[in-house]
């Protein structure tokens, strides 16, 4: 076990004594982490709420309460123009350059003053975090309206059991007088429950894509340099003089594999603290769900790293792949911008390499708070990655 910590310390030791290796695996790192978090901020002056059109088909009573709270929405911006879809189809018509548009159809006030729940209709071409925040909004809009059509129902019920009205239309002038006190007395409830919570939702901001994105690219870049350092000793020889020392294969194999690994583990260490220090970054409350995802992806680079020394036969060979595979897989794994916003089929692409599995740890530890059970998935996969690429690489290395 000391011959391998030898080994393995013999390589950290190496690979932060450079200056383009301290420079490359910390400096460009936090310089990338801070220029594409502006750029995915955007403007700071800028409404930060979610733009959704707002097709009102209906013109009633309701469906002008249901807009009227939507303006004054902390989460909601409905979007506001001339020459804007006026129906359904002519929205879904237009549903690309929309992206979220809420119909309020034709019947829903009739249907909501004769005591019937009030229903809309939700359309999007954009699944991602910004459109579920809209959606649970406009959700809780319709609910706290339901509530208080079913209070203003009920006491209409009452009122008309104890003393008939002489005519419709003081019936609906008292459900109307029913439904505003309901209202305000929803909105300024007696009695409130403070709840807290043990978990967090964040919003995806610049700085929450860009720190575990290019803890990703630049994580790829360090250990897959593994391939390189391992091509450059079988060709020099220095392999070979190894194996010919009392050192076993095994050993030597596992050192060489247990220096990257510790390369790593330092590189994020470092990136999350700069990313939490200096860019505000909440990576979560879990440390171990966190330890979890570091070292999963650790693994899953190294192993490739390996796998990629036994197919090339060159040291420039092994650097041209090495940066290949790292720009590849940073960007269709979703470590340059959020994968959500791609379509479909390029998520299911992106899923194939382990830097969207990483990316999906990281997001769910940063925005949700995650705790480990919920990333076992991101974290199995990535080990399975590790395995396949190890078993791959040890089957098919060559120590001369």
């Amino acid at each position: 076990m000391r011959k391998i910590w030898i080994i393995a310390l013999t390589y950290v030791r190496l690979a932060f004594t450079t200056p383009i290796t301290l420079v490359m695996a910390f400096i460009m790192p936090i310089i990338f982490t801070a220029v594409l978090g502006a750029a995915f901020s955007g403007n700071p002056d800028a409404d930060p709420r979610v733009p959704v059109l707002a097709v009102n088909e209906d013109g009633g009573a309701m469906a002008t309460v249901i807009l009227r709270r939507l303006q004054d929405s902390a989460v909601v911006r409905l979007v506001s123009g001339d020459e804007l879809p006026a129906t359904r189809a002519e929205a879904l018509a237009a549903i690309k350059t929309y992206r979220r548009v809420l119909v309020l159809p034709a019947g829903l006030s009739e249907t909501a003053l004769a005591g019937e729940p009030v229903a809309a209709e939700f359309l999007v071409d954009l699944n991602n975090l910004r459109t579920d925040a809209a959606r649970q909004e406009i959700l809780a809009v319709l609910v706290d309206l339901n509530s208080a059509l079913s209070v203003a129902q009920t006491a209409t019920a009452q009122a008309e059991a104890i003393r008939a009205f002489a005519a419709a239309d003081k019936k609906a002038a008292f459900f109307q007088n029913a439904l505003a006190l309901a209202e305000t007395a929803l909105a300024t409830p007696p009695v409130t429950v403070r709840a807290e919570t043990a978990t967090q939702l964040t919003v995806l901001d610049g700085n929450s894509q860009s720190s575990p994105g290019n803890l990703v690219t630049f994580g790829l870049i360090t250990l897959l340099a593994s391939a390189i350092v391992l091509v450059e000793e079988r060709n020099q020889g220095t392999l070979k003089r190894l194996v010919a020392s009392p050192i076993s294969k095994s050993t030597l194999l596992m050192g060489k594999t247990l220096g990257p690994l510790l390369v790593g583990i330092i590189q994020m260490a470092a990136l999350i603290a700069a990313g939490q220090l200096f860019f505000h970054v909440q990576w979560g409350r879990s440390p171990l769900a966190l330890v979890m995802v570091v070292l999963a992806f650790d693994a899953a680079a190294v192993g490739i790293g390996i796998f990629l020394s036994t197919v090339v036969r060159t040291s420039a060979q092994a650097v041209g792949i090495m940066i290949a595979a790292s720009m590849v897989m940073g960007a269709l794994g979703g470590a340059w911008w959020p994968l959500d916003i791609v379509p479909k089929f390029m998520q299911t692409v992106g899923h194939f390499f382990p830097s969207a599995w990483a990316m999906d740890g990281f997001q769910a530890i940063i925005l949700r708070g995650a705790s480990p059970s919920a990333v076992l998935l991101p974290t199995g996969v990535l080990l399975g990655f590790a395995i396949v690429f190890f078993g791959l690489g040890v089957w098919r290395f060559k120590y001369e």
